[in-house]
């Protein structure tokens, strides 16, 4: 069921349209291709589809690029471009009186991007100077060091945006145009639209007028999921000059991550790992051995990440202690305080709504994890479904996959690689 102040509609087999009305001045645009990131890059193109992200919002047909700085500052527009590993995309925002303006920029920069080849030659020394920055920042290098440590050569997560600088230094306007065409072909096209927004028929006007299917069989499917998997270890002890002294430390179990469970897994996070949730009050109020921890759930692996820095010589009484609460989670969860926790998370969650993005981008998640149509207020009714049996059988599975746990232990102190050989 609808939220009152959201819609989505699926205009043609590739664009998504979603409407977010909100009382406000600012109108907030996103045009977003799923599936137009850097991973769909084929050799001799890494990092190609950056400098094209950079490229696309440069300038129009009437304007040049300095020109067009000025229009937007006139206008007091903010517009950007961007490119993860699996999208694309382009945000604007502005006075909501401007919308059909606003609209129409945003739908040329989209379909009829201005490629000049001065424009690639300065967006390209751009483009090499950033790649050259970032490489060169120590949180950067030591993070893809670690995904090269614990995941596959081929997974997602040890895919670099930034791509090869000499594949950049070759890009050729016709590069350029051959990769937002791929684009315009084979994505998802989204178009997310947040605020005071005056006429809805006008913007679906403007997408049948723009576009265009010539092989829907090209299009890839919105929930398309990359190659991502973690290697095999029990314990791996990471030693590197790049970290820090502490140790930071990673607990990968395996864990389902379904939509049938959307609301019953955000209540175990907040359950187990919030500012107040049992595991973490107990390590950081009654035994003080970490200040924070947090969890993060990964589809792609069907793994649940728990992470926390500590001091080295504590990092073993953590985890044993974090196993210890999670085996016996009969007496040590907190299962009268269920409806406590569903009532701030449901209230955390409506004071989100106030964002410009949140509920778009909350449906456009599901979207494009699941392919379903998922919006705020069915999360709230699922999350008042969730009765005590319900979180029984998820800790008991939590439990029963706690000897495939998987430890990764980040540091500079060398002394850690004593740990190698030990498993909690």
């Amino acid at each position: 069921m609808a939220d009152s102040n959201i819609q989505y509609q699926q205009i043609l087999p590739n664009f998504h349209l979603i409407l977010n009305n909100k009382d406000r001045e600012r109108l907030f645009f996103e045009f977003i291709f799923i599936n137009g990131g850097s991973w769909f890059e084929k050799s001799g193109d890494r990092g190609k589809k950056h400098l094209l992200e950079h490229c696309l919002v440069d300038r129009t047909k009437e304007m040049d690029y300095k020109e067009f700085r000025d229009y937007q500052l006139a206008k007091s527009y903010n517009l950007n471009a961007y490119t993860s590993e699996l999208n694309m995309g382009i945000t604007l925002n502005g006075h909501y009186l401007d919308q059909t303006e606003m609209l129409n920029l945003l739908f040329n920069l989209a379909f009829k991007p201005i490629l000049k080849q001065l424009t690639l030659d300065k967006e390209k020394e751009i483009v090499l100077k950033e790649i050259v920055e970032r490489r060169g920042n120590p949180n950067y290098r030591l993070f893809y060091q670690v995904m090269k440590k614990i995941y596959t050569s081929d997974s997602l997560n040890n895919h670099e945006v930034l791509g090869i600088s000499e594949d950049v230094e070759k890009t050729t306007i016709n590069d350029l145009i051959r990769l937002q065409e791929e684009n315009l072909k084979k994505s998802q096209l989204v178009l997310l639209v947040s605020g005071n927004i005056k006429n809805i028929e006008n913007i679906k006007d403007k997408i049948l007028n723009f576009v265009s299917i010539k092989n829907e069989n090209e299009i890839l499917p919105i929930d398309y999921e990359a190659k991502n998997k973690i290697k095999k270890f029990k314990t791996k002890v990471i030693v590197s000059n790049l970290a820090h002294e502490n140790a930071e430390v990673s607990v990968f179990l395996p864990f389902k991550v379904d939509f049938d469970r959307a609301a019953i897994n955000h209540i175990i996070d907040r359950m187990l790992f919030s500012y107040y949730g049992n595991i973490y009050k107990f390590l950081r109020e009654e035994k003080k051995l970490i200040y924070s921890m947090s969890s993060y759930r990964y589809k792609s692996l069907k793994m649940l990440e728990i992470s926390f820095t500590s001091s080295l010589e504590k990092v073993k009484e953590i985890l044993e202690n974090i196993k210890n609460m999670l085996e016996n989670y009969k007496n040590q969860f907190e299962f009268n305080k269920l409806d406590i926790f569903r009532d701030n998370s449901i209230k955390q969650l409506r004071m989100e709504k106030d964002k410009p993005f949140y509920e778009s981008n909350f449906v456009i998640d599901y979207l494009k994890g699941f392919n379903k149509i998922y919006y705020p207020d069915d999360f709230f009714k699922d999350l008042n479904k969730i009765k005590n049996i319900n979180l029984n059988l998820i800790l008991e599975e939590i439990k029963n996959n706690l000897n495939k746990a998987q430890i990764l232990i980040v540091t500079k102190n060398k002394q850690a690689k004593e740990l190698e050989n030990w498993y909690w």
